[in-house]
């Protein structure tokens, strides 16, 4: 479906859906996004809708499965700073109340194990990680 006519037609807007959702090279995302294209079949349908679709669904899937936290030590360019900026962010942490539960939960642990741990109910330890993610976002709290 996809050819070099197909290809040297809509080029220029593939290359500039792909500049709204990505900063620098774009060759890679290109490649995929025309992997894409061709694993699907739109029988002359709005062709340049049809491939604003697709970029956004590669990007918005893409983004999904990175998270914030993972945006934050794509920046450390080695183990040190990772290091440092886990030890600063933690210090932080420890100025709240309970903090320890939030920590735990950020290490991996489940509501199950972190409850056991601070001999405390799980719901209880469910409501401390609401009220601290919400403390540590910026989010007001209801009373």
């Amino acid at each position: 479906m996809i050819d070099d006519a197909f290809i040297k037609r809509y080029d220029n807007l593939v290359t500039y859906c792909v500049r709204k959702y990505a900063q620098g090279p774009v060759d890679d995302y290109k490649q995929d996004i025309y992997l894409r294209l061709h694993e699907h079949n739109f029988h002359d349908k709005n062709i340049p809708a049809y491939i604003g679709t697709i970029v956004r669904n590669y990007f918005y899937d893409l983004f999904k499965r990175k998270k914030d936290y993972q945006k934050q030590i794509l920046f450390a360019t080695n183990s040190a700073e990772i290091h440092l900026l886990y030890k600063d962010v933690c210090n932080k942490l420890s100025q709240l109340d309970n903090s320890d539960c939030l920590i735990l939960y950020a290490q991996g642990y489940k509501y199950r194990e972190i409850a056991e741990i601070k001999h405390t109910s799980i719901s209880n330890v469910k409501s401390i990680i609401r009220r601290l993610r919400k403390k540590v976002n910026g989010s007001p709290e209801r009373k």
